[in-house]
């Protein structure tokens, strides 16, 4: 397909099952985006909501939607979602964003580029928000946005929920607690997945999302990639989106699904084997560890949703 136009951005969405929230992402990006030289692209991952997805083209003749043929997880919707707009459009950055997001700022994709390339630093190839989970608190500056990885022993604090009280000191530094409030700009490698941007000619030259996952880790991945490409990303936290952390898997904040969460330890072993120089036994332990956090979670949600009377919050599932 011949591209027949150049736009600044391009905003992509994979959607499963979540409609009403993508419909109200979508209301939002254009209530607040002041350029007319964008694209949003929702891409349905071959959901329920695939018979009603063309109502969306009627919010905005920015707005374009494709219906995939398969569901092949996160990764491949959002690179197939990216792909088919190269086909249609020459553009320098593309946006990654949940359909559970809401803008709530002026012209925030235009200040979040115009920030970064501001910058001049040739090693910054994207950034993100904050990213606000309002169930979680008033204050988004305290709330966990991105990570960083050094290590096996990282990940080994990070799989296992145990380790964040074993190892608090070592749990603050992966998450950046240590630099909360946020208030000021952070060089980091590992975005929120809810929403978060990077130039689109070094998200081809790394491979985009790695397909062999299907939910959960990407951000990981990518910033196993970036580290090894030695670029970065720039968190910052002057401006701000809203994340509703939707349910369409079923896993509850209290309350987790093995439906879910199989996909986290697939991801996971992805992550481990094809990312970290190491033998086949890291392999094996990371489906240990993760199967271990898994009853761990499960018990504990079991006594937390007693002592709350049953009632739980929702937390984010992707597709």
């Amino acid at each position: 397909m011949e591209k027949t136009k150049e736009v600044e951005f391009v905003i992509v969405i994979v959607n499963y099952n979540s409609y009403d929230n993508c419909r109200k992402a979508v209301e939002s990006i254009c209530k607040y985006t002041r350029t007319d030289n964008y694209a949003v692209c929702v891409y349905d991952n071959h959901s329920d909501d695939r018979f009603r997805l063309h109502l969306l083209n009627e919010i905005d003749p920015h707005v374009i939607t494709v219906a995939g043929e398969t569901n092949a997880g996160y990764a491949k919707g959002n690179n197939d979602a990216v792909k088919y707009m190269q086909g249609m459009y020459k553009f320098q950055y593309v946006f990654i964003m949940n359909p559970d997001v809401e803008f709530v700022e002026e012209a925030l994709c235009e200040q979040l580029i115009g920030r970064l390339e501001s910058k001049k630093d040739g090693r910054l190839v994207g950034g993100q928000p904050l990213s606000w989970n309002y169930h979680y608190g008033d204050d988004p500056k305290v709330q966990t946005n991105i990570r960083r990885i050094d290590d096996l022993f990282d990940l080994f604090v990070l799989f296992l929920c145990t380790n964040r009280l074993i190892f608090r000191k070592k749990w603050k530094k992966i998450n950046y607690i240590d630099q909360r409030p946020y208030d000021h700009e952070l060089k980091y490698l590992i975005p929120s997945g809810s929403f978060f941007f990077i130039d689109a000619d070094f998200f081809n030259e790394i491979g985009m999302f790695d397909e062999d996952t299907f939910l959960y880790n990407e951000e990981l991945i990518l910033g196993r990639k970036l580290c090894s490409a030695e670029k970065q990303l720039l968190f910052m936290p002057q401006f701000m989106v809203k994340h509703e952390h939707s349910a369409s898997i079923g896993s509850k904040k209290y309350s987790i699904t093995w439906k879910a969460y199989r996909h986290e330890i697939q991801s996971r072993c992805v992550l481990v084997k094809k990312y970290y120089p190491s033998k086949r036994i890291h392999v094996y332990m990371t489906i240990v560890i993760s199967v271990i956090d898994f009853c761990l979670k499960k018990i504990g949600g079991i006594l937390v949703g007693r002592k709350n009377g049953g009632v739980s919050i929702r937390c984010h599932t992707r597709v």
